[in-house]
């Protein structure tokens, strides 16, 4: 056959496909005579290339006694035959290793050099992937003959709908398989392959139950438009894939996206759902399939599951048992519903109604076996609003205001729907209609939306509103439990969003904690009745834990600090209860990880006493995060959490071992990659990613790196400017930049930069200004920017600059002492306040008599700081009290890290000087 252009292959090819489908005779002719419409080099071209395939065949049937070779590998079989070529099973045989694997060669008498461009991409394609799911590309090259083929890993298994089928695999274990499907086809769109043929011939199931994706011989690699597109990414041209399962915009010959895999992977899904096709038929020709696809709807699995008497029916029951379900109408009534709903959406004739990415698809396959709503169920306008949020984050309100309308609408209509009996199926059905509804802007659409910039008030509004609505349909069905734990979980949400400290928040603590506290009353009665109600119990043991944590853990909440013990304590039982279940590792990742902090943080510094049970709590918060990645790779939440957990590891190590704690700051960002390019730039990400750069870059500047240290607290700097400029109401947020601006101030007056340090210290009581404008009278915002105003009065002075110093002393030391003073003032609020009235340098302001009271009673409080027996020394020594000095100071260097860093190297200096100079 000589060598045809480009186009007129691709065509070629997908004529060829669907005629070697039609038995050979006068169907097959017809459908020849009737695609090449009386072009006769075309018609010439098809029969030649269908009379190749029945000599390759033949040639096959024949078994001819020697087999090719292909360089060092030897074949042992074939594996199969087309009119493309052939694929053998093979050894290598070069004296060195001997093992089996698939080779994959065309056939001389197809040989183009569109075929041969296909081969070489391929190969290309191939040795890019590394996936546990995907067949791995071994070697390649040219025959003697000079026909390309391709050495693959050899995958002995069974095509995944027949082993499903041998196997008698109930709907959620073929689910779950399915999802490894999806896992291997989304890693490769991260790697912008498209695969474009996905069927059940090319996934093989090993007898571990392990899919193996195969054949990448018609993917396409995702380019950039070039200039002047609009900067999305398109296929480059080809048209090449198996009719049945491919995409409406494939057969059309247009440009496909990633949706053409989720099409296919919709097509895989409901034949292993049901065991038929979307659109095939005993007789059904090419044509009329292609005509099917482009036009007609696909029924849902359900109806397409035979249950009528006859023949149909026993083919349905056979269907039926393969599912490991009793009758055909058994099985329709489980497909009904959610994964009806997750098929047609995936079967979306355009790309823009599927599931955006196939891991979107999987997501809501993973809900759906874990009891939760699926997205693909949402329908009419309020999927459309869904839509708007994606496309629209900056008109996120209006969407909001658009939802709550229909579920306010929607409700109303529920209540007026109650006694007559003629009308109570009706009434259920718009119960449930606005239940879920409500349930969809509580649990969904407010956490999408979460990650979007400026939606703190949005996502308070929308919990809100939508608890209004959830009370009233409580109220309307009290005895329904699972409505009841659906309105607690409410509660938690419109917590979180109103003041939980880790979360971003608009900054109302008091209502957030009546809030956790009333999901904690509606959840208690229902985990004491049904203590085998998992969803109650990890929703209590929620709230509990982040009640606690908003009472806080040091000073006068003993309180919250139990009430985080026990939440962490029933965490564990419930792990232990269902080590299987992620939500339940990912909850006691996140409990474990408060508890460690509860132990160790006060006052936001990491503090030496009960550090060894601190690290022990963190060291389980990791073991469940990883155990949770296990369960589900990759998932956003869980990763966070476990780069959190290897940060805190790092900040307590850094108490005894300062360069031992890096490694944990380094494990702590590299934990990040694992997320999806996608992932990596949301909200809950670039959290992680500050936090553990401000440990890594403090880390750094304690061990006298400070070109390291500085570049990592920039970039944490950067990072928490531009979340809360993104999101300018959360509190919590701008909040969050006063501490890499604090410790850029530190670091760099630790690396001599006066100008630089004052200008950070600056910096960060303005950012104190913007806070306390909100809130005047919160003690934390107060405090925090008293002292940085007290470091740069000390700096402002050094510079010359002694107006400024005066002003910012006398702004700062009458607050610090206030607070101090006052009976809730913690240790390290004391020992601050000490600090800074024996070293401010203005001198009319120090009072050392003031600060040795608070730096005593700072010590009774804590005496394992080293920090606080260092600023006790200092009072001391002020104090004219050269042996308590000494004697402090030895303590404080009992208790810091013996490696020679900076602050242990000060802490000698200053022993010596206590020793041997002049008291003051």
């Amino acid at each position: 056959m000589p060598a045809v252009s480009q186009e007129r292959f691709q065509q070629l090819a997908v004529w060829f496909e669907a005629a070697l489908r039609i038995p050979p005779g006068p169907v097959r002719d017809e459908y020849v005579t009737q695609v090449s419409a009386g072009d006769e080099t075309v018609r010439e071209a098809l029969l030649r290339l269908l009379e190749s395939d029945t000599d390759v065949q033949g040639r096959a049937s024949s078994a001819p006694a020697r087999l090719p070779r292909f360089g060092s590998y030897q074949a042992r079989g074939l594996l199969g035959v087309g009119g493309m070529g052939a694929v053998y099973r093979a050894t290598r045989e070069d004296g060195e290793l001997r093992h089996e694997v698939a080779v994959k060669v065309v056939a001389g008498v197809m040989w183009s050099p569109v075929l041969d461009e296909r081969f070489r991409r391929e190969r290309q394609i191939l040795a890019g992937l590394q996936h546990p799911y995907i067949a791995r590309f071994l070697d390649g090259g040219i025959t003697g003959e000079g026909a390309p083929y391709l050495v693959m890993e050899y995958v002995e298994g069974e095509r995944i709908d027949a082993w499903c089928d041998h196997q008698r695999l109930t709907i959620d274990a073929r689910l779950e398989l399915f999802l490894k499907v999806a896992e291997a086809v989304s890693y490769a769109h991260q790697k912008l392959i498209v695969h474009r043929d996905l069927k059940p011939s090319n996934i093989l199931v090993t007898c571990g139950g392990e899919p193996r994706l195969l054949d990448f011989g018609v993917a396409r690699t995702l380019q950039p438009t070039a200039v002047g597109g609009d900067g999305q990414s398109t296929l480059t041209p080809g048209l090449f894939a198996t009719p049945l399962y491919a995409s409406p915009e494939l057969l059309r010959g247009e440009n496909p996206g990633v949706g053409c895999d989720v099409y296919s992977l919709g097509v895989l899904l409901y034949e292993m759902l049901c065991g038929r096709r979307p659109f095939s038929g005993a007789n059904l020709p090419p044509a009329a399939i292609v005509e099917q696809v482009l036009f007609t709807d696909a029924p849902p699995p359900s109806a397409a599951v035979p249950d009528n008497p006859g023949i149909d029916q026993s083919v349905g029951q056979g269907v039926a048992e393969a599912r490991g379900v009793d009758h055909a109408r058994a099985l329709r009534r489980q497909l009904q519903g959610d994964l009806d709903a997750i098929t047609a959406k995936a079967l979306a004739k355009s790309p823009a109604d599927r599931y955006a990415s196939v891991e979107q698809f999987a997501e809501d396959v993973r809900r759906y076996l874990a009891g939760y709503p699926v997205q693909a169920s949402a329908v009419g306008a309020w999927q459309r609003t869904r839509k708007f949020v994606a496309r629209n984050k900056a008109r996120v309100a209006a969407v909001a205001a658009i939802v709550l309308a229909l579920i306010a609408g929607l409700v109303g209509t529920t209540w007026q729907a109650r006694v007559a009996q003629q009308e109570r199926v009706a009434s259920d059905r718009r119960f449930n209609q606005a239940r879920e509804l409500a349930r969809y802007l509580v649990f969904e659409l407010q956490t999408s939306v979460g990650d979007l910039p400026g939606s703190t008030p949005v996502r308070a509004e929308m919990v809100s509103r939508s608890l209004e609505y959830l009370d009233r349909l409580s109220a309307e069905r009290s005895n329904d439990e699972n409505l009841r734990v659906e309105l607690a979980r409410g509660y938690l949400q419109l917590a979180d969003v109103l003041g939980n400290p880790f979360w971003p928040n608009i900054g109302q603590p008091a209502r957030a904690k009546e809030s956790y506290r009333k999901a904690i009353a509606i959840l208690a009665p229902i985990t004491a009745k049904s203590p085998e109600n998992r969803d109650a119990r990890l929703s209590l043991a929620r709230g509990k834990l982040f009640l606690g944590q908003s009472i806080g853990f040091s000073g006068g909440s003993a309180e919250g600090r139990e009430l985080v013990r026990v939440a962490t304590e029933e965490f564990g039982q419930l792990a232990a209860r269902w080590p299987s279940d992620f939500a339940t590792r990912s909850w006691a990742a996140v409990a474990y990880s408060s508890y460690a902090k509860s132990l160790s943080i006060q006052q936001g510094y990491v503090a030496t006493s009960n550090a060894d049970q601190a690290l022990a709590a963190i060291h389980e918060s990791t073991g469940h995060a990883l155990a949770a990645l296990r369960l589900k790779p990759g998932e956003l939440v869980t990763v966070r959490q476990l780069s959190s957990s290897y940060k805190t590891i790092g900040d307590l190590t850094e108490l005894h071992d300062r360069p031992g704690a890096t490694e944990y700051f380094r494990k702590s960002l590299a934990a990040l990659d694992q997320l999806s390019p996608q992932d990596r730039e949301s909200v809950v990400a670039l959290g992680a990613r500050s936090s553990a750069l401000l440990g890594l870059g403090w880390n750094l500047g304690n061990l006298g790196d400070y070109p390291a240290s500085l570049r990592s607290l920039e970039e944490a700097r950067r990072i928490r400017e531009r979340m809360s400029n993104q999101d300018p109401k959360n509190v919590q947020a701008l909040y969050f930049r006063t501490i890499p601006s604090r410790n850029l101030a530190i670091i760099h007056g630790f690396a001599g930069h006066t100008a630089e340090s004052l200008a950070n210290f600056l910096d960060t009581a303005a950012i104190y200004d913007r806070l306390l404008a909100r809130s005047p009278s919160n003690p934390t915002f107060r405090f925090g920017r008293a002292e940085v105003q007290s470091s740069a009065a000390n700096l402002a002075m050094k510079l010359g600059r002694s107006v400024e110093a005066d002003r910012l002393a006398n702004a700062a030391l009458p607050v610090l002492k206030q607070i101090a003073g006052s009976p809730d003032g913690s240790d390290v609020e004391l020992a601050i306040a000490a600090r800074s009235l024996l070293e401010t340098e203005v001198r009319s302001l120090r009072d050392p008599k003031l600060a040795l009271s608070f730096a005593l009673k700072s010590s009774r409080m804590n005496g394992k700081e080293a920090e606080i027996q260092e600023i006790l020394a200092e009072a001391y020594w002020f104090n004219r009290d050269r042996e308590h000095a000494v004697e402090s100071i030895q303590k404080a260097l009992a208790l810091i890290e013996q490696t020679p860093t900076p602050a242990r190297q000060n802490f000698e200096k200053t022993l010596r000087r206590y020793q041997t100079a002049k008291l003051p």
